[in-house]
């Protein structure tokens, strides 16, 4: 006899998510359209290929739209994502002379009454892409994108991991970028230390060159930061991360462990320790609803 698949309620989805903010300063010469294009490739092709490809092979269960907001609730467009979509966008700005505020491919396996099948381990069944443009942020353009996966293990499995390295560390070392970071706590626009301390999104953003904006399992760093740490040897020589890279920019690629899942107390609290005298103060304590596990419950300016 077949087994039978039962459907699961939202709450007991057996499943684990990624996601990642990648800041990037285009007053350092970056083109806006080559990095956007650049974005779109990588995330649509490494991390969503499996459920953007059911959709163009026509999956009915499967939705994928791409919207661009030129103004909130005013001017906005959107479209059935396809092969020329994101051409048919650039088309656009050129034609318009400005950049959309948001552009953002959302793509879903839908489900009735919110209930699904699980799927096979790794496949993803939820995910979005963002490109933001902010008046407060003048030369800056915010990347985003965030996945949920098929688990058992409620992480999202290495394969995947890696892949979301891989993608994210590829763009970085194109573009160049001033803070980034690969993690499963980032809150709306904002890291999970931005959330825990209430900053903004436009003050920690202008000030990432003086302030890091959070640390989490893969965290870039500028040059500016990376020099008031003692420099690349320096963090090399900590033993608080797995892998460092340096990017042409001067950015540095800071890697803790080679698995989110190691990611724990203990590697945490070393990239805090090496990271503290350039995070914003501030005491990390809960909340209701999010009790910030993957940051130290203490405050950096009191660890330097």
């Amino acid at each position: 006899m077949g087994c039978v698949v039962e459907p699961v309620a939202p709450e007991d989805w057996p499943c684990g998510s990624l996601t990642t903010i990648v800041d990037v300063d285009l007053r350092s010469g970056a083109a806006y359209d080559g990095a956007v294009r650049l974005w779109f490739e990588l995330v649509t092709q490494r991390l969503f290929g499996d459920l953007l490809h059911r959709h163009r092979v026509g999956d009915e269960r499967v939705t994928a739209t791409l919207y661009a907001v030129w103004r909130w609730g005013v001017d906005e467009d959107r479209e059935v994502f396809g092969e020329r979509s994101l051409d048919r966008l650039l088309d656009k700005i050129d034609e318009r002379g400005r950049r959309p505020e948001l552009i953002l491919l959302a793509a879903e396996e839908e489900s009735d009454n919110g209930f699904r099948v699980p799927g096979p381990t790794g496949a993803c069944f939820s995910a979005s892409l963002e490109v933001r443009c902010e008046d407060e942020l003048p030369g800056w353009v915010l990347f985003s994108a965030s996945g949920i996966y098929w688990s058992p293990d409620l992480s999202a499995p290495p394969a995947v991991q890696s892949e979301w390295c891989t993608a994210v560390e590829r763009f970085d070392s194109e573009i160049p970028t001033v803070f980034a970071n690969v993690t499963d706590d980032n809150a709306t626009g904002r890291t999970a230390l931005d959330d825990a301390l209430n900053r903004s999104e436009d003050e920690s953003v202008s000030r990432s060159r003086s302030v890091l904006r959070g640390y989490s399992w893969v965290t870039v760093c500028a040059q500016e930061l990376v020099d008031r740490l003692g420099g690349v040897g320096a963090l090399e020589e900590s033993g608080a991360f797995w892998k460092v890279r340096v990017f042409d920019s001067g950015a540095v690629w800071l890697q803790a462990t080679e698995r989110l899942d190691d990611f724990n107390s203990t590697a945490i609290e070393r990239v805090f320790t090496v990271l503290a005298p350039v995070l914003p103060p501030g005491t990390v304590e809960p909340i209701w609803g999010n009790d910030y596990p993957r940051l130290v419950h203490a405050d950096a300016s009191r660890s330097r």
